[in-house]
């Protein structure tokens, strides 16, 4: 069986649970892995999301979706844009030639990001 679809580790705990047989209502932004896993049909995630703002001296943010990667280096600073399926290293920042994909992360990034007292924002 092969799955195209993207996963990350917070997959894990509802996938467990569901080979288990057990609900799992907590919440968080995994999903079961386990249709796809089975070959049945699956509902992916639309996209992944990080940030880290609370260890470093700047705000990080990075999305993941379909064969693109988006970064964003700090809060005022410009989105790279990499083609994760020809360019696995990230070697080759494709923003200057791809202002369609620079929008959607845009939108990804300021759709996903949710401020909390206890995870601050570093400013530079």
């Amino acid at each position: 069986m092969v799955s195209d679809a993207v996963w990350a580790f917070w997959d894990f705990l509802p996938t467990a649970a569901d080979l288990a047989g057990l609900p799992f209502e907590n919440e968080t932004d995994g999903i079961s892995a386990l249709p796809a896993l089975l070959g049945q049909p699956h509902q992916p995630h639309e996209y992944l999301y990080w940030d880290y703002g609370h260890v470093r001296d700047e705000f990080l943010q990075a999305a993941r979706w379909d064969n693109w990667k988006g970064i964003k280096n700090n809060t005022s600073g410009d989105i790279e844009i990499y083609d994760l399926a020809i360019d696995p290293g990230e070697e080759q920042n494709l923003a200057p030639t791809r202002p369609d994909q620079v929008k959607h992360f845009q939108e990804i990034l300021q759709k996903a990001y949710a401020p909390s007292e206890q995870y601050p924002v570093a400013t530079k």
